[in-house]
Order: structure tokens, then sequence, then C-alpha cells
């Protein structure tokens, strides 16, 4: 592998070009940013990023040494146990994440960052009160206390995340392998910082990745996983989850109880036809049972339940509602056709996020086209962005509490509107409260947030179940309604173990902030073209890339005087 040095001495070198080889036997060479290069850099010049905004230090090994021991009620079997105890004070969660964004005339980017596991404001020590029903600060000068460790999510993306490649994957499109194959280079990369270490000011400091964060359709577009989100809607009854083998058959990944048949299989066997690219990281066992590998895809939270099984309740919930005649005002000149209703739904909705200051994003209207309403055997949806989700789910809230007070107690109506509720506030409960909270769930809180869960996944089956009955095409049963179950059902089983005190909260792996680094990026290469230029598009993104995080980490360090 030969190292490009092209690039200014401010800024990182761009890692070697390797050999990226094709099964039909063809090669590339394509230039990325090498971990070990990335954190190098950062350890020695901007440590506090990975560290917590701590500097290495005493503070800093405590810190380090907390997460690590608090982890190990997680994820016990992870190879960073296996190293000598010692190093944990020196040891970094990192996370890594993909996904594609946009470049010039819409074409797909190929992104791979990475990003530490623990907040960049740890070091700050505000204090944070959640909303659960037993309230718990957050934040603490006491970094023995995991209640100290916040999220890594606040901040310009660029501060917690950190790019190691990005190509328009349409350019080379001949060569079909070549995501898998560069992240398969970065893995190895890896790898090596992992076992090996960085040094950084006379210190050696080590890297543990805890897994891969990406939506469903990015897990699967490495090819190799027979089980995936994929498989559903099809006739034959195929695994939906990596981790479980829910919807294989006599096993319904339907069923969100704690005691359903797939909690057995957990990890039970490997999903992938061939080893993921992430087989050189140390994380688990790649080949052999037990192992908990089929876990270093992570989920996230943000898919599977804001740009996930949100928008199909909300958008069953408002036909149901419109079915219900509950948008009918008792004007007689009124339509009663379903887009009337719909459009007499969305004015509502405007006025009452006018009264609450409340401003959606890309959605302008309700319509039968817009909820996907009507067409084949779909499911209804709501194609909106995951702010405007929980802002509709809000209105619901509000607007069947309104039509409640004058529902009698006799009306049919009342229990199937009580449930609706039920699940808008669980919901809301879970969404809002990850988010709301510091790295760290204690079991009161886990216990909130599980009865969220609870109330929401159960709303959901009771309203497919009302919908069936009454032949109304209705809360289709998705995928991403197992994926939830899976957070309720790690949150009971945190709940079972009377001596565990924490749990890591989900949204240490919510991809919100990273579609705002995804979108930076991609804002970046629309102004690069890169027609007839071998690799140069690339390397000048990659460039440009480090041009703009130097100039926002200079600002941040200006501002807080670092």
């Amino acid at each position: 592998m030969q190292e490009q040095n092209g690039v200014a001495a401010t800024q990182l070198q761009l890692g070697a070009q390797p050999n990226l080889s094709e099964k039909n036997g063809t090669t590339t060479r394509l230039p990325y940013l090498k971990p070990a290069n990335v954190l190098g850099k950062l350890l020695m010049d901007h440590p506090y990023m990975l560290l917590g905004g701590f500097r290495p230090g005493a503070d800093s090994e405590t810190l380090l040494t907390t997460f690590w021991e608090n982890y190990k009620l997680e994820q016990p079997s992870h190879k960073v146990y296996a190293s000598p105890s010692r190093r944990l004070k020196r040891t970094i969660p990192i996370y890594l994440h993909g996904d594609g964004g946009r470049t010039q005339k819409k074409q797909p980017l190929e992104v791979l960052s990475m990003e530490p596991v623990l907040g960049l404001n740890t070091s700050q020590g505000a204090e944070e009160t959640c909303r659960c029903s037993v309230p718990v600060a957050f934040g603490s000068n006491n970094l023995e206390n995991p209640i100290a460790q916040k999220l890594n999510s606040k901040n310009n993306s660029f501060l917690t995340k950190f790019l190691i490649f990005a190509f328009p994957s349409k350019k080379y499109k001949r060569q079909p392998n070549l995501l898998i194959s560069l992240h398969e280079a970065a893995s190895k990369n890896l790898a090596e910082v992992c076992k090996h270490g960085l040094m950084a000011k006379g210190e050696r400091f080590y890297a543990a990745i805890l897994g891969y964060k990406a939506d469903f359709e990015y897990h699967a577009k490495f090819g190799s996983l027979e089980r995936s989100y994929m498989h559903a809607g099809r006739t034959q009854q195929l695994g939906v989850c990596h981790e479980c083998w829910a919807g294989t058959p006599d096993i319904p990944f339907e069923d969100p109880s704690t005691r359903a048949l797939w909690t057995d299989t957990v990890c039970a066997s490997f999903p992938w036809k061939e080893t993921p690219p992430f087989k050189h990281i140390p994380f688990e066992a790649w080949e052999s049972l037990p192992s908990r590998a089929p876990q270093f895809y992570r989920r996230d939270p943000f898919h599977v339940f804001r740009l996930g099984v949100a928008r199909n309740y909300a958008a069953s919930v408002i036909l149901l509602l419109a079915h219900f005649e509950l948008f009918d005002y008792g004007d007689a000149s009124e339509s009663k056709s379903v887009e009337s209703r719909l459009d007499r739904a969305w004015n509502n909705l405007m006025l009452y996020c006018e009264s609450e200051r409340l401003h959606l994003g890309t959605l302008r209207s309700f319509s039968k086209d817009k909820l996907h309403y009507g067409s084949g055997f779909t499911f209804p949806y709501l194609g909106c962005k995951g702010a405007d989700s929980v802002i509709i789910l809000k209105w619901l809230l509000f607007y069947t509490g309104l039509v409640l007070m004058s529902v009698e107690e006799s009306d049919p109506m009342k229990h199937t509107l009580e449930v609706i509720q039920q699940g808008l506030r669980g919901g809301l409960n879970f969404t809002q409260g990850i988010h709301k909270h510091a790295l760290w769930l204690p079991r009161s809180c886990i216990k909130h947030l599980k009865g969220g869960l609870h109330d929401f996944c159960y709303a959901y089956g009771f309203l497919a179940h009302f919908a069936l009955r009454h032949n109304l095409h209705l809360f289709g049963q998705v995928p991403k309604i197992h994926a939830l179950a899976r957070f309720k059902v790690e949150m009971f089983q945190a709940m079972a173990n009377k001596s565990r005190r924490w749990m890591l909260n989900p949204a240490s792996t919510d991809c919100s902030q990273n579609e705002d680094f995804i979108g930076r990026v991609a804002k970046i290469s629309r102004r690069i073209s890169y027609k007839n230029n071998r690799h140069q598009f690339e390397r000048t993104l990659l460039q440009r890339y480090q041009m703009k995080a130097k100039m926002v980490i200079k600002q941040f360090k200006s501002k807080h005087q670092l």
C-alpha cells in the first residue's frame, strides 16, 4: 500500500489506497482516511474529543474505567475483556456508522464514519433532570458514577463524527463489491488499533468497537444477511431479524411479548452467508457459536420508531379517526369523502402547530396518496421526517383527548380511543424519554421507558386486531414492530437482574445526528465535479471535509477556551 502525501501538513494524510479486489478479478484503488491516522491525529491535537471532553489524565482514566465496569454487564463476552485489565483505563469505546447520502443529481454517496461513545459534554458536568415517573438528575463531577457520562449527541456533528470514506457508488457500478472491500480495509486498520494501540504524548491508547450503527436497509446492503427486514411481505415465512429467528416458520415476529418464542433464539445462529467484512475487529467470535456477533449490527431507535412504526401508527390512527367521522363538524354542506376528512384533519393539525409554536418540515398536507392509503394491499404510513412524526403524535394525543371529553361512557368507541391514547403516550414517552437521559439508565428510568414501549406495542396489536375484525386495512404488522419489541425485552431482562443498577441507553445507537453528518458531507460533495477525474472526486472530498472539520474544531476550542 502506498501512502498519499499530497495533503497539506496541517491536515490528516490520506490513507493508503488499497487494492480492492472484485469477484470478477478486477481491482481499483480508492483514497480513504485510515482510522488509525484519524484517531492518532485526534489523540495528539484534540484528545478531549475522544475522552468525553477531558484531556488524558486521571479524569479520563476514571471515566473510561467506570464505563468498562458497567459495560461488562451489557456484553461480558466482548473481546476487550480478554485484554489485560490495565488497558481499560485507556481504551476508547467507538461506534462505526454507515449510510447513504445524495451527491450531484441525487446520485447515491456511500459514507462510513466512526464516533466515540462518550459524550463530548461529559466534562461540563451540567445537571439535567429526566421526566420519568421518578425524575433523576443526570450529570455529575463524580466520574466514578455512571450518571456523569453523557450521550454523544450534542454539538456540531463534525465534532462527534469522523469520516473514513465517501464515494459515489454509481461511478463504480461495475464493481458492486467495492463498498464491502472498503469496509474490510477500514476494519483491518481498526483491528490494529484495537490490538496494539496508538502512542500519543507518551501514553498508549487503544480502541474497542462496540458495533455498527445504521438503518436496516444499510445493514442488508452488505449482501450477506440471510435474515433481514427485506424478507417481510413475501409469501414464504423468512427471518426478518438478524439477531433472532423471528419470522421463520412457527416463530411469529408480530409477538412483542417478553415471553415470545423468538426470545429463546437470540444469537442462536449467524444470519450471514459469508462472514462480514468486520471479522478482523475484536468483538465476538465471528465464526463459532456461542457468540453475540450478530449484535454487531446495532438497532437504531430513530429509524425503528420515528422513521418507522410511529409513521405507520400515526397514518392508521388518522384514517381510523376519519372512519369514526371524528373530523366531521356537523355542517350539512361538508363532504364525507376520505380526502375531505383528511383535509379537515390537516387544518386541525395546522391550528395545533400554530398554538404550540411548532413547525412541520416537508409535510404540506394529508391525502390518501401521502398516507399511502388505498393502493393495492399496502398498509398506510406517513412520508414525513422523524421530527414531524413526533409532532403529529403529540397532536393526535391532544385531539383524541378533546374527543374523549365528549364521548359517553357507554359508547363502544370510547375504549378504542383510550387505547389509541395509550399507544400515543407510550410511544412519546419512549422516543422522547431516551434523549432526556444520559448514557446510562438507572433502574427507575428503565422501568418507565419499558412501560412506554409496552403501552405502544399493546395498543398497536389491539388496534391491528380491531382493524382486521372491521375489515379496515390499517396498522400493518411491519418488522420494525419486532425491532421495537427487542428494546422492550432487553429492558425487561435488565430489570430482571436485581443486581444490575444500570443499562446502556438505546439512544447511544440513535442515528439522528448521524443523518446530519451525512447531510453535511453530501453538501460538500455536491460542490465537486467527478466527471472524467479518476479518484480526484474522492480525494478532493476528503480534503475539503478535513478543512471544514478543522474550522469547526477551531471555533469550538475558541468558544470553550480549550
